[in-house]
């Protein structure tokens, strides 16, 4: 059960980052229906790129110590959301409706994930 548990939220963790990376792609696309600057679009999109990556290889090969590694995950999602945050903060006046819509749910629903993780990691069961 906890192997199930636990490749199951590295998994979980890797195709969410994935979808961030390709909604990113999309917004750079549509930049204008966002309002987003392009430039800092740019500077986000490596970011879930490689969280999608490393938790996929934690997916795959994380036999040993996987709470402490589901740990820092979620830590680095927070810390994604505090910079996401941060940035649709800077950017507030050139955002639309949809931009501003979009980065708060991004952030609500990582933010919800970053707590199941915290969660699941800490469950010594």
């Amino acid at each position: 059960m906890v192997k199930k548990i636990k490749n199951g939220i590295f998994l979980l963790d890797s195709i969410g980052a994935l979808v961030s990376a390709i909604c990113i792609i999309m917004i750079i696309r549509y930049h204008y229906f966002f309002g987003m600057p392009k430039n800092v679009l740019y500077l986000l999109l490596p970011i879930p790129l490689l969280f999608s990556l490393v938790s996929f290889l934690l997916y795959l090969f994380s036999n040993f110590k996987w709470r402490i590694y589901l740990k820092f995950i979620a830590l680095a999602n927070v810390a994604y959301c505090i910079l996401t945050l941060i940035i649709t903060f800077l950017n507030y006046e050139k955002l639309t409706k949809f931009g501003v819509f979009y980065f708060i749910f991004e952030i609500l629903i990582i933010t919800i994930l970053a707590m199941i993780e915290f969660k699941i990691a800490s469950n010594n069961k």
